[in-house]
């Protein structure tokens, strides 16, 4: 989460940080960094948007929420619960937190599952990109709640329509046995 809240921190403030990249490991980018919160903060300069954390259970059913913290009321809660997918054997969507990093209403997706077959989508929607090429958005299904995508976390319509409307570039994804 930590990586999130600084990258969003980052991008809001125009600052050179990337969560993708070696930053995060580099002393002096990090100590400058906070030295840049804390003067925000002093300065009383909040995030424009609210914290919003995704969270995807790779139980059964799989599924993902999320949690928004509205700073009015100083109180979090759950707002958003849906099945979901992830991936199959051999394009496992990964254990770990990382932030969303690019963010698309519509856009192509291609490559090939385990298996051999390969796809070339257009039209993928509601995209937010979270880590090496997995995204949580839409896929139309049959049904939801187990794993058939090739590493995404893939959302009926309406649930990955407001996912992205409460997502953003630096919202952390964690993604859970």
């Amino acid at each position: 989460m930590l990586f999130g809240a600084l990258d969003f921190f980052a991008k809001v403030h125009g600052l050179p940080w990337s969560n993708q990249s070696s930053d995060w490991f580099d002393p002096d980018n990090r100590h400058r960094l906070y030295a840049d919160v804390l003067v925000a903060h002093r300065r009383g300069e909040y995030a424009p948007k609210p914290f919003v954390w995704v969270y995807v259970r790779k139980g059964t059913p799989e599924t993902l929420s999320i949690w928004r913290y509205n700073a009015a009321t100083n109180r979090g809660k759950w707002v958003l619960q849906s099945p979901t997918n992830t991936g199959v054997p051999g394009a496992d969507t990964p254990n770990g937190t990382w932030a969303v990093y690019a963010r698309f209403l519509s856009t192509r997706m291609t490559g090939c599952f385990p298996h051999g077959e390969c796809y070339n989508d257009s039209g993928v929607r509601f995209v937010n990109y979270f880590w090496d090429g997995r995204a949580v958005h839409y896929f139309p299904r049959l049904a939801y709640g187990f794993r058939q995508s090739n590493g995404c976390v893939e959302l009926p319509l309406k649930a990955a329509q407001s996912a992205y409307g409460m997502m953003h570039i630096g919202t952390p994804v964690t993604v859970a046995p």
